[in-house]
């Protein structure tokens, strides 16, 4: 498993970071975790199953930006 640490551009409000979630979890993430006070996610995901690109792809389609400040890269 591969974690990656990805930040904000802008303030979401819960509704959005909900979206962001649940298009995340429909491309095969395993966990999901939103750090209010510092404005970053923090996902889980099977790199052999979907890649970090494709993910943040899905993402920039809703209407979201995201950046990568750190990646884990277990399985690989």
């Amino acid at each position: 498993m591969s974690t990656a640490y990805l930040k904000c551009n802008d303030n979401y409000p819960a509704g959005c970071v909900t979206a962001i979630e649940h298009v995340l979890y429909r491309q095969g993430i395993t966990h999901f975790k939103y750090d209010v006070i510092h404005k970053y996610i923090k996902i889980v995901y099977d790199g052999k199953t979907v890649t970090l690109n494709q993910l943040l792809k899905k993402v920039e389609e809703i209407g979201y930006i995201l950046k990568v400040i750190d990646i884990n890269k277990k399985d690989e």
